[in-house]
């Protein structure tokens, strides 16, 4: 029984020592308690024993035996692929870059954002857009950072080219992670890749906005609330505070920036301030508190969306639209964390009213998890004691995985900030398989561009008939079903209709058209 639940042969389930553990425990519970009540009788404890040891193993063998537990190792077929000749741009690029810190300069946890700034920025009051930040949680939450909500710090690790400017700029947001371990430092591998290519990337600090152990101490909901509305805020703050140093004398920013040419990248929760960043930069104030004046206006192109969750924060109660900025999407097959492809919902909510020069496209990785996208994060998804029972088998290599994601983020930058249309055919004819990677890794792919012209996306109204192109009409025969409906993922609607159709396969049949 146990050689069944914990895998033989060819398949590997990790986590096989506390998957045994736990079946030990249950077994002796169940078991012993049992035993106890035929020596000694029946007793309220001894009959909680037997419940819970057989709820126990009751739940294990459930779990086991549902997919996803025995999925084997990654042993695909090579996929080549061929781009004509088109440059690697997931090669080194050519500029010589320097690396440095800016920051509060009196950071309690990390020196370099204390003593090894090589800027003293200032602070930023986010009151209004955080909630969660009081009680015992928050008093906690100021004790082991220094300060409260009115009082943010704007940290940032940055790689930018030597020579002369303006280069473009992007900004590099983690998501949600242990508060006592920094995400920021885990995108090092993006900005080491982006500054030779000519771009000035930082890696944002807002770690202070993460879980931790304080969040314990409230008795119910404990913790910050809903504040991917403030993560992305600040990201705005910063390109504030650099456009200031970017003006000033003898500063290391001054000419350098070239604010107009700006992609947002956000990993998990990240991913989705990178959305609220975009619809915060072309508004004139914040839309739950208007006495919280926007004045952005930076040149956002383009937003990259590693593993995104999806409607955490919700703008005068609908969800963020993007208007005319591209959009590139992606996520792994085997995420242990954001589960459902959150992000497909935000990319059908991305459209081009204008832009006819941006797109979109949507980038499913297969074999790739959520935490690699993170030096820091690893490769387990879950954290203790969950880590212990997920199958880590099937999951690629790290450096597989960030290795076939560089051309393509890269790929990105190049067509968005600097005009390299060329590379814009990346997506537009991506193949199955991530290009210019040396072992095969399989993609499910879409995009979508601002110059199509949508006949019928089945999103204007309940009238069948009726179809987005204004001159257009919809008409059928031979169809035994046709409706129109919202398309659903695993938890959630996809905030995008599709149009379904049905017909009898019978030869005697009507053709459906």
């Amino acid at each position: 029984m146990l050689l069944l639940l914990l895998g033989a042969g060819d398949v590997a389930v990790k986590g096989q020592a506390a998957v045994l553990l736990t079946v030990l425990l249950a077994l002796v519970l169940l078991g012993g308690a049992t035993a106890l009540i035929r020596a000694s009788g029946w007793s309220w404890r001894r009959a909680v024993c037997v419940v819970s040891g057989a709820m126990t193993l009751a739940a294990l063998i459930t779990f086991l035996v549902l997919p996803g537990w025995y999925v084997k190792a990654n042993n695909r077929p090579s996929v080549t692929t061929s781009l004509d000749g088109l440059p690697n741009p997931g090669l080194p690029g050519t500029h010589v870059f320097r690396y440095f810190t800016y920051g509060s300069g009196t950071d309690r946890q990390r020196s370099e954002f204390a003593s090894g700034v090589t800027l003293r920025s200032r602070t930023v009051d986010g009151a209004r857009l955080i909630d969660g930040w009081n009680g015992a949680p928050g008093w906690a939450r100021t004790r082991y950072w220094g300060f409260d909500p009115k009082m943010l710090p704007l940290n940032g690790r940055v790689w930018m080219p030597e020579g002369d400017g303006p280069f473009p700029v992007t900004l590099i947001m983690h998501g949600n992670h242990d508060i006592e371990d920094s995400s920021d430092k885990g995108y090092a591998w993006l900005g080491e890749h982006f500054a030779p290519h000519g771009v000035v990337a930082v890696s944002v600090d807002e770690n202070f906005l993460n879980s931790g152990f304080s969040d314990l101490l409230a008795s119910v909901n404990g913790g910050l609330d809903k504040e991917n509305d403030a993560r992305g805020w600040m990201l705005l703050e910063h390109l504030r505070q650099l456009r200031e140093w970017s003006k000033a004398k003898d500063n290391v920013f001054a000419g350098k920036l070239d604010l107009d040419r700006v992609v947002l990248i956000g990993h998990s929760l990240g991913g989705e301030a990178v959305a609220e960043a975009a619809l915060f930069n072309r508004l004139p104030a914040f839309p739950n508190d208007a006495r919280q004046i926007f004045d952005f206006g930076f040149g956002i192109q383009g937003l990259i969306a590693i593993a995104p969750v999806d409607g955490q924060y919700h703008p005068r109660g609908t969800k963020t639209w993007i208007e005319d900025v591209s959009y590139l999407i992606i996520h792994g097959f085997l995420d242990g964390d954001v589960q459902s492809f959150m992000g497909t919902s935000q990319f059908a909510r991305v459209t081009f009213p204008e832009c006819v020069n941006c797109f979109k496209s949507s980038i499913y990785m297969l074999g790739a998890n959520h935490g690699q996208f993170n030096t820091s994060w690893g490769r387990a998804d879950h954290s203790m004691p969950g880590r212990f029972f997920l199958n880590l088998e099937p999951i690629m290599d790290a450096e597989l995985q960030r290795g076939a994601t560089k051309p393509l983020f890269t790929a990105f930058l190049l067509t968005t900030l600097f005009g390299r249309e060329e590379y814009r055919s990346v997506f537009e004819a991506i193949p199955r398989s991530a290009p210019w990677t040396a072992q095969s890794v399989e993609l499910v792919t879409d995009v979508r561009t601002g110059d199509e012209r949508v006949i019928a996306d089945f999103e204007e109204d309940a009238d069948l008939q009726t179809a987005t192109l204004a001159a257009a009409r919809i008409e059928s025969q031979g169809l035994s079903r046709w409706s129109e409906a919202e398309v659903k993922i695993k938890w959630e609607p996809l905030d995008s209709a599709a149009v379904r159709l049905g017909w009898q396969p019978h030869k005697d049949a009507q053709a459906p058209s």
